[in-house]
């Protein structure tokens, strides 16, 4: 009985190797070896670059860098949460406290330290 579980996990292995290969595989068969006159000319976000490599990125970015992190980690802890909201109520709910006070700590410092004002 044990024995059929590992051949199920055996053919998924393969059949899922078999996938991989045959995506990796088809663009090599079907490439009709044209290239391009753009094809090495470096691209930065869709657009031709232009200038030196060596400019200055403006403060902004990182303003909008730190807002997305914060609201980033936000996000990943609480839909798990969500999800499991009726599994672990008794639990979380002082651990959630937790994670919400510390996210208003940093709102409330990226609102001191003037990242909202654009």
């Amino acid at each position: 009985m044990v024995f059929i579980e590992y051949i199920k996990i055996f053919l998924f292995l393969v059949a899922s190797l078999l996938l991989v290969l045959t995506l990796v595989m088809l663009p090599k068969l079907f490439n009709k070896k044209f290239v391009w006159k753009n094809t090495y000319r470096p691209v930065e976000c869709g657009s031709q670059s232009f200038g030196s490599g060596k400019n200055k990125i403006e403060i902004i970015f990182y303003r909008v860098l730190i807002i997305f992190i914060v609201f980033e980690i936000e996000v990943l802890i609480m839909i798990p949460w969500a999800f499991n909201f009726y599994l672990t109520f008794e639990y979380s709910s002082f651990f959630l406290l937790v994670f919400f006070i510390i996210l208003l700590i940093g709102y409330v410092y990226e609102y001191i330290r003037g990242v909202f004002r654009f």
